[in-house]
């Protein structure tokens, strides 16, 4: 038997387009279904939202989203390096012909 344990996190705290996301997966929530979003619905809140309702993500972020502490990281051509925070993880990467 599976122990289901509900949330605190509450939606009040997003932005509406974040809340636009929570709205249209509210039926999917909890369940573990996963969920692809382009670089305009990838803040940190939202991914940490989805994830305290069992639901994953996966998405690109556009460079002004991105935390300070990553976004000050030098990577050089075709490197890459990851930052996690609890469950979240963020891969940066530098394209070689960029």
């Amino acid at each position: 038997m599976k122990t289901v344990v509900k949330s605190t996190h509450t939606a009040q705290h997003l932005s509406k387009t974040e809340k636009i996301v929570v709205h249209l997966m509210e039926p999917l929530l909890d369940k573990g279904y996963q969920v692809y979003t382009d670089n305009y619905y990838t803040p940190v809140n939202l991914y940490s939202y989805l994830d305290a309702h069992t639901t994953g993500c996966c998405g690109t972020v556009r460079g002004d989203r991105v935390p300070a502490e990553v976004k000050n990281q030098k990577v050089d051509k075709g490197g890459s390096v990851g930052f996690r925070k609890d469950n979240l993880l963020l891969v940066m990467l530098r394209c070689h012909f960029v």
